[in-house]
């Protein structure tokens, strides 16, 4: 058994019974918790304290208790990762985005300030999030507003330590150059560019430099994935949403194209995961364990990335086979794991970024060796394609 806190070693039954029986500090867990991660390297994004990319999952210090990876995929070259005492560690790129009140790169983990980050943290396009005690912070860059302080005007001031966003939120992912939260069972959006992406009823060139809520609904329980052209959620009723670009061909709705409002992807109710990727390309899992796949452009699936062995794509959801748990899609590439804790990958595979030790793509889940973290979020990916993952062990 591994201790999960202040130690680790080897003891006799008896010792082992005596030492549980102080509490404090000898909690057991079944599981080592290591850290792996694979692609490119150039800005030190792999935590391996080099730049040099590695095309097989490669693990991470010798620290054994991390618990879950960044929920969000439009990093650009930055990993953020949490541990099981709820610190926060982050590294790779850095031009404030990391929280650490200067912008030196980091190769290795680096420790944001505070021992209580839980619940959701995302990183996006320069920016980033994390939760606390309930509360939301952010940081990084505000050309857009993208940080919620309410600044106007041709460069609202960026930051390169946390600020608050004040509010009790259950749930926020970060995108290009926008954020979304849920907040009392209200979707809000802020930030800009691909404005239609923010859900607000609205076209280009109508930037929110603060949380404005997106309908008035206040049923909504997840946000997607990932967040650029097309954006998702979920409702307390498993039904499953979309907006902005593509949305409308993966909705199946008649005219397609840009969707500037939520619209209901398919009829069920049972949706428990959902994310999208910069090609338009929504994943969603069901209750029952079946994923599924639809591409919202004609470059949906060049790289295979919806898993159906062809480069064909469909503007409709379609199955994956297996029982899974979490879905991670980056850029073209995907990851996913299964329920029985085994980790599948598929999509380009540049710079290795898909854990099989080649260069090769592939148009069909292809297994990683090993076993996975299926609680929390045990895997997570950057828009440029670096693979993080918690090996349980």
């Amino acid at each position: 058994m591994a201790i999960t806190d202040k130690e680790e070693g080897v003891w006799n039954l008896d010792e082992v019974y005596n030492k549980q029986n102080q509490g404090g500090i000898w909690n057991y867990s079944s599981n080592l918790l290591k850290f792996k991660t694979t692609g490119s390297n150039t800005a030190g994004t792999l935590g391996q304290n080099d730049t040099v990319a590695r095309s097989s999952p490669t693990q991470v210090g010798t620290d054994t208790n991390w618990s879950a990876i960044m929920s969000g995929s439009y990093s650009y070259n930055q990993m953020m990762a949490r541990k099981s005492d709820n610190t926060l560690w982050i590294w790779g790129s850095n031009g404030g985005q990391l929280g650490l009140n200067d912008t030196t790169f980091r190769s290795s983990p680096t420790q944001l300030p505070g021992t209580d980050w839980s619940s959701f943290f995302s990183i996006g396009m320069r920016t980033a999030m994390a939760s606390k005690n309930g509360q939301m912070w952010v940081w990084g860059s505000n050309q857009m507003g993208q940080l919620g302080q309410n600044e106007h005007g041709p460069a609202p001031a960026n930051q390169s330590s946390p600020i608050q966003i004040p509010g009790a939120w259950t749930d926020g992912i970060c995108g290009d150059y926008a954020m979304f939260g849920i907040k009392g069972g209200g979707l809000y959006a802020w930030g800009g560019v691909y404005n239609s992406s923010l859900g607000l009823n609205q076209g280009y060139g109508y930037d929110k430099s603060s949380p404005t809520q997106v309908g008035t609904d206040t049923t909504w329980a997840k946000t997607a994935n990932g967040a650029y052209r097309m954006v998702a959620a979920i409702k307390t009723d498993g039904t499953l949403w979309a907006w902005g670009s593509g949305s409308a061909q993966v909705a199946g709705a008649s005219p397609t194209g840009r969707r500037s409002s939520p619209i209901q992807i398919g009829s069920g109710t049972t949706w428990s995961e959902v994310s999208t990727t910069v090609q338009e390309t929504l994943y969603a899992i069901k209750t029952d364990g079946t994923l599924w796949a639809a591409g919202g452009s004609d470059e949906s699936n060049n790289d295979g990335q919806l898993g159906q062995n062809n480069r064909t794509n469909s503007e409709t959801p379609i199955q994956i086979p297996g029982t899974w748990a979490s879905v991670h899609p980056y850029n073209t590439s995907v990851a996913a794991i299964k329920t029985d804790g085994t980790l599948w990958s598929w999509g380009k595979n540049q710079n290795g970024r898909l854990g099989h030790n080649n260069e090769v793509s592939y148009s069909s889940p292809t297994q990683i060796p090993g076993v996975y973290n299926t609680e929390g979020n045990g895997a997570g990916a950057t828009h440029t394609g670096i693979l993080g993952m918690i090996e349980a062990v």
